[in-house]
């Protein structure tokens, strides 16, 4: 095979078009400010730039280094050319499109997904050497809140998910439980965002994270674990927040997952029940306030298996809990008070204790933990409770 023969008139317009091609990349920077991006987006794309001009000075170099080799090669320039310096030519302005194809490729790759970019980046610095990295962490939290409901918001949590994952992998962290509170509060800001709220299946991503994250909690026995307080108070808040923003099956599905950890963790041995106990009496109560019983009597249900299963030693908060909540039923849905009732005589026959002295106990946890309006329903309770026996 021949290339095409080269004479002074081609090569003169083959340096051009190489002189040309130089001159459209050094574009690329201008063309990829005018993307169209979020402002939030704009201001964290420096280190892209910054990867951007490094690749465009090397390119340039390379087709600058090409015009001038194709230059030489044919200087000085006869009408004749031998075929040596015609292969030469062809090879020439042949590599010099190809460089500038591999180099669109790679920006096509590269920045197909800008935001996924700038989140990878904030990932990796904000847990750099197993150091959390607040500047880095805010940026992400920042990205997150103005992030679209969906699939936009799910890529920050889930990089926040891989840094809980991390955290948690390191054996210094086995000696506090205290690390994640910063994440914990963040992923709560990503979701109730005024700029946009995160979506039901933005929630259950959530979910899914602080579930991952207790399990491995759960494992460290007699440690306190104050992550596990932040955990559950985000927790109770967002099963409440799904309450009001969804349709009735979506929250309802939620919350029962929810509950589910919850009672799931304090279920376990040498857990404190304390907190995810509130996480259930927060979504019941909203759930009553909404009048969505079913939730309301799911909570209850499972707060008496967490009855079964708690030690004597914390008993009396499971139960003050439970007959809380029960209390709440009783007072807004008439309809169930013989279930409450026939629910409360089983526990307390399952305790051998008298159904008055029962809930007289559970009063009494309400009154010492200053919970003075559960106690007031207690108390109606119990008087109505009677009269229903009488």
């Amino acid at each position: 095979m021949t290339p095409p023969q080269l004479n002074s008139t081609w090569a003169a317009a083959y340096i051009q078009l190489i002189v040309l091609l130089m001159i459209f990349l050094l574009g690329v920077p201008p063309i990829i400010k005018s993307l169209d991006l979020p402002e939030y987006l704009r201001r964290m794309r420096s280190g892209s730039q910054r990867v951007i001009s490094s690749i465009l000075f090397i390119a340039c170099l390379a087709l600058g280094a090409i015009a001038l080799s194709f230059a030489w090669w044919i200087h000085p320039c006869s009408e004749s050319i031998g075929l040596s310096e015609d292969w030469i030519g062809a090879i020439l302005i042949t590599s010099a499109l190809v460089l500038v194809i591999v180099i669109w490729l790679f920006f096509f790759i590269r920045f197909r997904d800008l935001r996924y970019e700038v989140i990878r980046q904030r990932e990796k610095r904000a847990l750099r050497n197993n150091v959390l990295d607040e500047t880095a962490l805010d940026d992400l939290i920042y990205i997150g809140e103005r992030s679209l409901p969906g699939v936009e918001k799910n890529q920050v949590l889930e990089a926040l998910g891989r840094m809980i994952n991390k955290i948690q992998v390191q054996p210094i962290y086995k000696r506090s439980y205290e690390q994640l509170g910063e994440i914990v509060n963040g992923i709560l800001s990503i979701l109730i965002s005024e700029d946009n709220k995160g979506n039901i299946n933005n929630f259950h991503v959530a979910r899914g994270i602080f579930k991952n994250a207790l399990d491995i909690i759960r494992n460290g026995a007699g440690l306190p674990k104050p992550d596990v307080e932040s955990i559950f108070r985000v927790l109770g808040f967002l099963g409440k927040t799904a309450i009001g923003m969804a349709s009735e099956t979506e929250g309802q599905g939620f919350n029962i997952t929810i509950i589910d950890t919850a009672t799931e963790y304090a279920s376990s041995p040498s857990s404190d029940i304390s907190y995810p106990i509130e996480a259930i009496g927060r979504i019941a109560e909203e759930a009553l306030l909404r009048e969505r019983f079913f939730i309301a009597r799911y909570a209850l249900y499972k707060l008496k298996v967490i009855c079964i299963h708690t030690a004597d030693s914390q008993y009396n908060k499971a139960a003050a809990q439970f007959i809380g909540i029960a209390s709440n039923i009783w007072k807004r849905a008439p309809e169930a008070r013989e279930d409450i009732r026939a629910c409360i005589i089983a526990e307390a026959e399952r305790r051998r204790v008298g159904i008055e002295e029962y809930i007289s106990q559970a009063l009494a946890e309400n009154i010492d933990s200053f919970r003075y309006s559960v106690a007031g329903q207690i108390m109606r309770m119990k008087n109505e409770f009677h009269f229903v026996q009488g």
